[in-house]
């Protein structure tokens, strides 16, 4: 059995098909599993022990490139596809991979490029858990959960460049790191700056914890921002590298704070405790179900989460007063974090 899964972009949507692709290889054990993406999410499985091989596409790829990819696709002899992002370019890769049974979300005219869909509408609440969505299509080949959590592991190597990492910045192993994750795609989901440094004031005051700032390429003007506002100090700027350093980062981290953005979503995988500041998406898509966790599990996830009212109506960008992001008080941020740190 050849099996392709497919999730091109987002960090945090791959990492949402995590537990899908662990039910799968249990359902599958000597299945040849392949994935499909782009960079950096590559990464995810770079060391995860259900993939065999991971294919990499540039979001806009030359013609020659798309080509030479099509035909590695048909070369597989794949039995299976599952497109778990169903999005026209997925969709159409799906369709073009040679698959006997494709199987996806059932969508506006992408729904004709597979054999078996699901309408997502219909059978899923709006408040459900991507996991489970992404679970429910890997069940068309018999695989069922075998667990709800994400996953992001990482070999002995990167953990070492991780650790020496932090090693340069100034973090040793006996110091308590609390990671900041500042930055949005979308100003209207900024929880805004000046809290974030009341909180890494708070929490170096009381606790003497170190904070590093994670951000990505050319977001380095967030953490600028905020250690400008604050009145001690934060751990050193630091040039960028990958998504699997910041995995290893992850591991010595006591505790992660942050929007909703790709860093919250791997703190989420590296299975630390991560408080969560949501704005006009629902905490509930993208947290593990609690009844389907462990207590101990459960604790991890802190997710905050105001004004459900109009997140049916959210008029985004437009929006004159995210009271859904702004809502949330500095206090209550450090009243979750002290819960962590008190332990």
């Amino acid at each position: 059995m050849n099996i392709l899964l497919t999730q091109l972009r987002r960090i945090g949507d791959v990492i949402t098909t995590t537990p899908a692709v662990r039910a799968i290889r249990n359902a599958w054990p000597e299945a040849r599993i392949d994935y499909l993406t782009e960079p950096p999410s590559d990464e995810i499985f770079s060391a995860n022990p259900y993939i065999d091989n991971i294919i990499t596409i540039k979001r806009r790829p030359s013609t020659v490139k798309y080509i030479q990819l099509v035909r590695q696709l048909r070369k597989n002899k794949y039995d299976v596809a599952i497109d778990f992002f169903c999005n026209p370019t997925s969709a159409y890769l799906t369709w073009l991979s040679g698959a006997k049974y494709r199987i996806g979300f059932e969508m506006r005219f992408r729904k004709y490029f597979y054999t078996h869909t699901i309408n997502k509408k219909k059978l899923f609440p709006s408040h459900m858990y991507a996991g489970i969505h992404k679970l429910t299509l890997a069940a068309h080949i018999g695989a069922m959960p075998a667990g709800f959590e994400p996953e992001f592991p990482i070999n002995g190597e990167t953990q070492r460049k991780a650790d020496d990492f932090l090693a340069l910045l100034g973090v040793n192993t006996s110091d308590t790191l609390v990671t900041l994750g500042l930055a949005t795609r979308h100003a209207f989901r900024q929880w805004p700056l000046e809290r974030f440094a009341a909180v890494a004031d708070t929490l170096i005051e009381r606790y003497k914890t170190k904070i590093l700032f994670i951000y990505g390429p050319g977001e380095e003007n967030y953490p600028r921002r905020v250690q400008s506002l604050m009145k001690n100090s934060a751990l050193p700027e630091y040039t960028h590298s990958t998504i699997s350093r910041m995995r290893g980062v992850f591991t010595r981290t006591a505790l992660h704070i942050g929007c909703d953005n790709g860093p919250g979503n791997i703190a989420k995988a590296s299975g630390i405790p991560n408080i969560i500041l949501y704005s006009n998406t629902r905490a509930s898509n993208w947290t593990p179900p609690a009844d389907r966790l462990s207590s101990e599990s459960n604790q991890k996830y802190i997710p905050f989460e105001i004004a459900l009212e109009c997140k049916n109506r959210c008029l985004h960008e437009n929006c004159p007063n995210p009271v859904c992001i702004t809502g949330i008080s500095v206090e209550s941020v450090i009243k979750a974090a002290e819960k962590v740190l008190d332990k």
